[in-house]
């Protein structure tokens, strides 16, 4: 999944049953953040920085996970459903990502075994094939924002959502600028059209 494993409003509670399901059934469940903000281990850098200072550390050849402190998990309770990693899925990739594990928790060098299978691609080494071909689509339903605003305000509407909330969700983006990473996936999307 593209983003946290998180839900916001906690009303609707999608998240809770699709790792439920996904649990059930034995697929791996992780939500990928192209960008990552946080401090989890109490560093002025963030995660994703220091992660890459320590990489010299790693053999030249290894892919490469860490779980953040479960202190960073406890600030999300009740809204992430999952535990938040940082993994490298490819020797050559050009960084880290926060990834948080869903399902496999319990075992998550198998998790991490069977997802950097799908971080091979030389598009974008280190970065899950299938999130590529899904933010590719995101790239062109942006093109039709207006038809895809209309529709997202009128489905929210009908599933009882306040206009206030529906108004913060189009517009929130929390001061953050647009990343290297993201920009440069919108270039890959482009080029793969």
């Amino acid at each position: 999944m593209d983003g946290t494993l998180s839900e916001f409003p906690k009303q609707f509670s999608v998240m809770e049953r699709l790792v439920q399901v996904c649990e059930k059934r034995g697929h791996v469940l992780v939500g990928i953040s192209k960008d990552s903000q946080l401090h989890s281990f109490g560093h002025t850098l963030t995660d994703e920085e220091l992660m890459a200072r320590c990489q010299d550390r790693l053999p030249a050849d290894a892919i490469a996970y860490a779980r953040a402190p479960k202190a960073a998990e406890a600030l999300k309770e009740g809204l992430l459903y999952g535990d938040i990693y940082y993994a490298r899925l490819h020797p050559r990739a050009r960084k880290w990502f926060r990834v948080d594990l869903g399902t496999f928790r319990d075992r998550p060098e198998e998790a991490f075994g069977q997802l950097a299978a799908y971080a091979k691609s030389l598009v974008s080494v280190g970065y899950p094939w299938p999130l590529i071909e899904a933010h590719r689509m995101a790239v062109t339903v942006r093109q039709l924002k207006p038809v895809y605003q209309e529709a997202v305000i009128k489905m929210a509407l009908r599933m009882g959502l306040d206009v206030r909330t529906i108004l913060d969700g189009l517009t929130q983006v929390e001061g953050r600028k647009r990343s290297a990473f993201h920009e440069y996936l919108d270039k890959v999307a482009r080029d793969l059209r």
